[in-house]
């Protein structure tokens, strides 16, 4: 299984944070986001964390189980649980990573105008 994309892991935050606020218990809202999810390798992955938080382990602990997320993704959901602060640090990667994402787009448009500019 390859890793998850930028874009992929600030969509997934993005949900997992709107749900969370809900008052809807993890596994519930893994399995909403699984059922929702385009990314074939998310929906594994989600499986995943579905049924190793239905067995008792936190979110952090199921994201870390996976080996799919970067450490500062399940460290900051770590954080965020024993904080009581899950909603606000599922917020923040959400952010993190739609700019990281947006940072790494703008550039492959430098390093193609630069090429477009020595090449003519």
């Amino acid at each position: 299984m390859s890793k998850l994309s930028d874009t992929v892991l600030s969509e997934f935050f993005g949900d997992f944070a709107d749900m969370f606020l809900t008052g809807t218990g993890v596994p519930h809202i893994l399995v909403a986001l699984k059922e929702t999810t385009r990314d074939a390798v998310l929906v594994r992955v989600i499986g995943q964390m579905e049924n190793d938080t239905r067995q008792g382990q936190t979110l952090g602990q199921a994201m870390t189980s996976t080996g799919k997320f970067p450490w500062l993704a399940w460290t900051t959901v770590h954080a965020g649980e024993q904080a009581g602060q899950l909603s606000e640090s599922l917020g923040v990667l959400a952010e993190y990573f739609r700019r990281k994402s947006d940072m790494k787009k703008k550039m492959v448009w430098v390093v193609i105008l630069v090429w477009k500019a020595i090449m003519t």
